[in-house]
């Protein structure tokens, strides 16, 4: 058409059309979907009141990005590595120019060792996706004879276990990350002993790389606040199991929610948490029955009024006469040279009196004497300390 306006308009097609400068006679366009469409051309003689058409069809076929990729080895350090778009993409390309490129997977731990699928997605200028798959081989970035793991029933790796191999008496095996043993060994097989949580699993005749897998239960605690709702956080919870000692369970907040998850044997435990200086214990908790475990905020107790006759450590430690009302004295004996504390607690936590501080010989008897005399009657706890495995408490009772 002839004429001294212009105006570029669409009449049908599968999508939006968006002209550059719908007022020219050239003019650039964008479709946002393939296909055909009918597009017009009017121009107009503003002077004669006349105008001109014409009808022009396009039909437009979207080409989507090819994708090419390449697949890699990495090799972990610190059971961790990392990978960028770059390291898979082997020189994808788009017609109408790339946009954007991305990766479903970039981090690897030791959960990962072996083969692992990742996805590169790549994005044309018109949002037109396509994707490609490559293999990414994670090495451990150690090497042992002997390889052995430890997962839970999911398959994920478990920490804190530990594994001893036979070779002229048990030996120790090192936990090169956590869940993932290792050790050197002349033999093509061997027998294997794995403790996990207080549970032992032992193998014999093991291949060079063996997975003791150990039924478990995802265990919840949790620390309500006196109305009932979730939300402290910062509680440390610890768990026994049996005459174990206590091990760290976790912390509360984790989540944000004053709640904090763990993989652990469908048994039977002890907990307890502390909390702002306060602590609750929970005795005899199964967890296959119930998994999760809750503490409230209204059944925290101050830490001296919750002090307990730990059985840990089975040591002579006595006190008498006990209730006693002017003195009492309190004999002890550690069966290792070490540094050695004896204190004595009110009911409301507060320290009444240290009886020895010093270290002490092994097998030698000690005794000290507390006195009553500037004390008010109550219930008292005299806690001893020795080393790091030496933990006692006991209760005092002073009468008048």
């Amino acid at each position: 058409p002839v004429g001294t306006i212009t105006t570029w308009t669409m009449i049908s097609g599968p999508g939006v059309v968006t002209f550059a400068d719908p007022g020219a006679l050239i003019t650039s366009a964008s479709f946002s979907a393939g296909g055909t469409y009918d597009l017009q051309l009017e121009a107009a003689n503003s002077d004669a009141g006349l105008s001109d058409k014409d009808t022009v069809q396009i039909v437009l076929n979207i080409v989507l990005p090819v994708v090419l990729t390449q697949d890699i080895e990495i090799t972990l350090e610190d059971c961790s590595a990392s990978i960028t778009v770059d390291d898979i993409d082997n020189g994808s390309y788009a017609y109408c120019g790339i946009q954007s490129r991305s990766l479903d997977i970039t981090e690897f731990t030791c959960d990962d060792i072996g083969d692992q699928i990742v996805t590169l997605t790549v994005t044309d200028n018109m949002g037109n996706s396509s994707t490609g798959t490559a293999t990414v081989t994670v090495n451990a970035g150690f090497s042992y004879d002997m390889m052995v793991e430890l997962r839970d029933s999911y398959g994920d790796f478990l920490s804190g276990g530990i594994l001893k191999y036979k070779d002229h008496g048990w030996q120790l095996a090192t936990e090169v990350s956590p869940g993932l043993f290792g050790f050197d060994i002349d033999k093509e097989k061997v027998k294997l002993k794995m403790v996990y949580a207080g549970a032992v699993q032992v193998e014999k005749h093991v291949p060079t790389t063996s997975t003791f897998t150990f039924q478990t239960t995802e265990v919840t605690a949790e620390l309500r606040k006196a109305d009932g709702t979730l939300g402290l956080n910062g509680g440390k919870v610890k768990h026994k199991f049996k005459n174990k000692n206590w091990k760290l369970f976790g912390f509360t907040g984790d989540d944000g929610l004053g709640i904090v998850l763990k993989e652990m044997l469908p048994v039977t435990y002890k907990f307890k948490i502390k909390y702002n200086g306060d602590k609750q214990k929970i005795n005899n908790h199964d967890v296959a029955v119930n998994p999760i475990v809750t503490f409230s905020e209204s059944s925290l107790k101050v830490s001296s009024a919750v002090i307990e006759e730990e059985e840990v450590d089975k040591l002579p430690l006595i006190a008498y006469p006990n209730p006693f009302s002017n003195e009492t004295n309190i004999e002890f004996v550690i069966p290792e040279t070490q540094s050695t504390r004896l204190t004595v607690y009110n009911a409301q936590g507060k320290v009444v009196a240290t009886l020895f501080n010093e270290v002490a010989e092994a097998g030698k008897e000690y005794k000290v004497t507390l006195s009553g005399n500037n004390l008010p009657a109550g219930l008292y706890f005299y806690h001893l300390q020795s080393g790091t495995a030496i933990n006692t408490v006991k209760k005092l009772l002073l009468i008048r």
